[in-house]
């Protein structure tokens, strides 16, 4: 198993500063580095970041806050591991070692990076005027955001990914609101516009007969997105024990990417590249080029309803109904058919909070029920020129319901135990999709048969078989999950305290990825952290000691399996961890 990796150190500080009787500001750091979890140093941590605040309170009617920030994360970034793990072989090993180079080799694919990198920088300023106008009190909050991404990185397989973009953000978000006694009530407006450059080159290898060689993907592409939204939202007291409370908002927005798609390969089946174009290695010397360029307008009304009411001085009961959307879009494949419509999900609630042995113990229950709808789903398939590409669609329908128990028990001022179950119960109600693949290893759905065809570069007419994959799992969900944890205070006769902190997390199996194939699933495990703070008397010292993971337990975030081979790349979450942390405050 994996061992502890050295090289980790954290910094955080923060001062406030009074300038004027009316002005105060506040300066605040955090420095993070952290060697790779994975043994080719992946998945490591390198961030600084600053942030500065002023607030300035001429009366007590106004106040205007300032905040700007900065923020740069670097290192080598993400990777993935061989999943399964190969008997005898560390969770954690190299995505670009030597074992998965052999898979690479036997499929003609390009080498996993051990020079990956991350370099972001993010920069934001915003602030935020609250006034009492007597009748309401109004809050107006600007803010501009810039974003600047590079990364090389790869998913342990047959894939490399290399991007630049830059991300420029403004926003303004006005409210008007007024409490009282019976009633709380917000009015508002929402104004959001961005505008994204990017640039991406993708490597690839496939080996499939014929069709056997490397290909490259160059994408150059703007995406603009601007949106309006209005909103109101509010609580109404009926009685003194029945409350009610709604909302709605109006959500207009327009979406757009516009761009050229090309792709360079070594396959002699795709045709040979235009003068027009110029190859970037003489042995891709076949290429086809797409524009993206498309639109979307998506406009949508949202809304939620309930209900609260006391049924004892510590006990609520309450239930829920929202109605909520994702936006709709474009992705980057040609133009037209590269869009696709917003997914709508409505949500049911429903539970009961109370209090008892005079607030000693804590019992919460809620059952819920969630309905999407126009699902969208994102994988490799044919654009609307016959094309391999990353496209998103609106796949059908989805269900989520089930349940859970939360427990909070303080039986004395030194001790609070939790306890928390949820049940999870989610599937697809209807899902279709379409592959030139007669069959699909990667999901195993039953097949509808041919339902189409597409005219694909090089080879022609190539019938499009349907698959329906409804009653199949939603993945990365756990049909059970359990956490419990105590934490006990020692207080010594300086005035100084020990604190122990044990939690511990259960969940059964779950698929990784939209898949019937048995190996893609994550086995149930079982989680162990633990924490011993001492504070000093006057509390301005403060010794944290923790360990993370003590079984040091390999568990998976998700997987990919790559074409019809028993080889997956997965996200494999940290190894055994642990460390100490000093706080002083002034």
């Amino acid at each position: 198993m994996a061992p502890f990796i050295p090289g980790v150190l954290k910094l955080q500080g923060a001062l406030n500063v009074p300038i004027t009787d009316t002005l105060a500001g506040r300066v605040a750091f955090n420095v993070v580095e952290r060697d790779g979890y994975l043994q080719d140093g992946y998945d490591d941590e390198s961030q600084r970041s600053g942030r500065l605040r002023l607030l300035w309170e001429p009366s007590s009617a106004v106040n205007l806050g300032l905040k700007a920030d900065v923020t740069h994360t670097g290192g080598k970034g993400q990777s993935g591991v061989v999943f399964p793990t190969p008997a005898g072989a560390d969770p954690w090993m190299a995505a670009s070692g030597d074992l998965v180079r052999q898979y690479q080799i036997a499929t003609g694919s390009p080498r996993v990076p051990s020079d990956g990198f991350v370099d972001n920088t993010y920069v934001g300023v915003s602030a935020e005027l609250n006034a009492k106008l007597g009748f309401a009190d109004l809050t107006v909050v600007p803010a501009y955001r810039w974003q600047d991404f590079a990364f090389y990185a790869s998913p342990a397989g047959n894939l490399n990914f290399r991007e630049a973009d830059k991300v420029y953000q403004t926003s303004l978000e006005v409210r008007l609101a007024r409490n009282t006694s019976n009633y709380n009530i917000v009015l508002g407006g929402f104004y959001f516009r961005e505008v994204t450059y990017a640039d991406s080159r993708i490597d690839q290898g496939a080996r499939a007969g014929a069709l056997a060689g490397n290909s490259s993907i160059f994408t150059s592409y703007r995406a603009p997105t601007k949106a309006l939204a209005v909103f109101a939202d509010g609580r109404l007291s009926l009685t003194d024990r029945l409350r009610v409370l709604a909302g709605i908002r109006y959500t207009d927005e327009k979406r757009g990417l516009f761009g050229v798609t090309t792709t360079f390969s070594t396959i002699a089946s795709v045709p040979t590249c235009p003068p027009t174009i110029a190859l970037f290695d003489p042995a891709y010397r076949f290429c086809l080029q797409g524009r993206a360029d498309n639109e979307v307008k998506n406009n949508a009304v949202t809304w939620r309803g309930g209900v609260e009411f006391d049924l004892a001085p510590r006990s609520m009961a309450y239930a829920r109904v929202d109605r909520g959307f994702k936006s709709g879009g474009v992705f980057s494949g040609a133009a037209p058919g590269n869009d696709y419509a917003p997914e709508f999900l409505t949500s049911y609630v429903a539970g009961v909070r109370n209090r008892f042995l005079d607030n000693k113990l804590q019992v919460n229950l809620e059952g819920f029920y969630w309905d999407y709808q126009d699902y969208q789903f994102t994988f490799v398939n044919f654009d609307t020129r016959g094309v391999s590409a990353l496209v998103t669609r609106n796949v059908g329908a989805a269900r989520i319901y089930g349940g859970n128990v939360d427990v909070v028990w303080q039986p004395q001022r030194s001790d609070t135990f939790t306890f928390n179950v949820e049940y999870l119960n989610a599937r697809f109600k209807s899902f279709t999709y379409t592959t030139s693949l007669a069959s699909d290893p990667a999901r195993e759905c039953p097949s509808l048969g041919v339902v189409g065809s597409v005219n694909a570069p090089g080879r022609g007419p190539v019938s499009l078989y349907g698959y329906s994959c409804a009653g199949a799992a939603l993945p990365r969900a756990p049909e059970w999950t359990l956490r419990g944890g105590w934490t006990h205070e020692f207080e010594l006769p300086s005035g100084a305290t020990f604190t122990t902190d044990v939690d511990a997390q259960y969940s059964s199996s779950y698929k990784l990825d939209l898949t019937k194939v048995a190996f893609l699933t994550q086995s149930p495990y079982a989680l162990l952290n633990a924490q011993l703070t001492y504070r000093s008397p006057d509390r301005q010292v403060t010794v944290t000691a923790w360990m993370r993971n003590i079984t040091n337990r390999a568990v998976y975030n998700d997987a990919r399996r790559y074409g019809s081979t028993n080889f997956a790349g997965g996200d494999i979450r940290p190894p055994r961890t642990f460390g100490a942390s000093l706080k002083y405050s002034f």
